[in-house]
């Protein structure tokens, strides 16, 4: 729908201060600028529904726009408005028992405090949404709110409740044949054993997350577990393992075409691979493609000066180098494809 065509109608619907016919438009031109991903548009015409809804004092209607707003609000980043308006949508919901839309409301004011650094109180919204969810036996919410509920708990450095409350949304996932998500519980497991300092535990949390990744072809979470997995290695002093997984997650940094996520892959291969005074070569060869994608990165920048210097010496002590064959991209490719072998 043309959105242009349906601001003109708004516009008459104005002049001839038709209220339904404005919301009924207003509503129309939200729902569109949603489906295109403007959600800062799509603010502006929500709030202007939350001010029709107020003039005629229309509580369900006003209740509808603050849930709908309240979302939009997160996903744009406009976390305290996102919290104001979920906290107002709360009390009209309590009053109205409406369940259903404060279940959603708390989800939405976790995610806002989640995002505002308020783990605490995200957790505590999280837990009540879930309370909600087990009434209504809704258990798709139900293994949402346990899910965000963990991150919550991790963050407010309760690694253990994080755990609890990620074993069950595992489970939940897994009966609802939520693929994709169960691959990310499995991560967020790994993450808090990590936390925990359980290397081999967080080790095989990570593996079977990345298993779920590639099976489900989700490129980006499988980065993500991979880097994960890679500096667990490195902590568990599996080097040699730690030293696949980054190369490896360096592929998939170049395949995505993400300059930061190819610079932050080579900070942290160069960063293991430095301790070995054979491969200086290679993270020279690593570097150079770093630097001609972020010459002014202090990390890059400090490990060219390290490894010149540390170079110098080895090469004084005659330690030869390991031999290079091909390009920076192809080193991490060789490493990937010993998946496939």
């Amino acid at each position: 729908m043309d959105v242009d065509r349906l601001r003109l109608a708004l516009n008459q619907a104005k002049q001839q201060r038709d209220l339904p016919r404005q919301l009924q438009i207003l509503k129309a031109v939200g729902k569109v600028l949603v489906q295109q991903n403007k959600p800062t548009e799509a603010i502006t015409s929500y709030n202007e529904i939350l001010t029709l809804y107020e003039t005629i004092n229309d509580d369900e209607g006003t209740l509808e726009t603050l849930d709908m707003l309240s979302a939009l609000l997160v996903k744009n980043g406009e976390s305290h408005a996102a919290v104001m308006h979920a906290t107002r949508g709360l009390q009209l919901a309590e009053a109205s028992g409406d369940a259903e839309t404060r279940l959603h409301l708390l989800l939405t004011l976790g995610d806002a405090r989640q995002d505002l650094g308020e783990s605490e109180a995200a957790a505590k919204a999280f837990s009540l949404a879930l309370e909600i969810a087990r009434k209504t036996d809704d258990r798709q919410n139900e293994a949402l709110a346990l899910y965000k509920l963990g991150f919550a708990c991790l963050d407010n450095d309760d690694a253990e409740r994080a755990v609890h409350a990620w074993e069950q949304a595992r489970e939940l996932f897994k009966t609802q044949g939520k693929r994709n998500f169960e691959g990310r519980v499995l991560g967020a497991l790994g993450t808090a054993y990590s936390d925990m300092q359980r290397w081999s535990e967080a080790i095989r949390y990570f593996k079977s997350s990345l298993h779920i990744a590639r099976e489900v072809q989700d490129r980006a979470e499988e980065a993500l577990q991979l880097s994960n997995l890679g500096q667990a290695q490195v902590e568990a002093r599996q080097l040699p393992d730690a030293l696949l997984s980054f190369r490896q997650t360096l592929h998939l940094a170049y395949e995505s075409d993400s300059r930061e996520d190819i610079v932050s892959a080579i900070v942290d291969l160069v960063g293991l691979m430095f301790r070995s005074n054979r491969l200086l070569s290679i993270c020279e060869l690593l570097l150079q493609d770093a630097v001609a994608l972020e010459p002014n990165d202090r990390d890059v920048n400090r490990l060219i000066g390290e490894i010149a210097r540390r170079k110098l010496e080895v090469e004084a002590q005659g330690i030869s180098q390991t031999p290079i064959n091909g390009s920076a991209r192809q080193y991490a490719a060789n490493a990937y494809a010993l998946l496939e072998a």
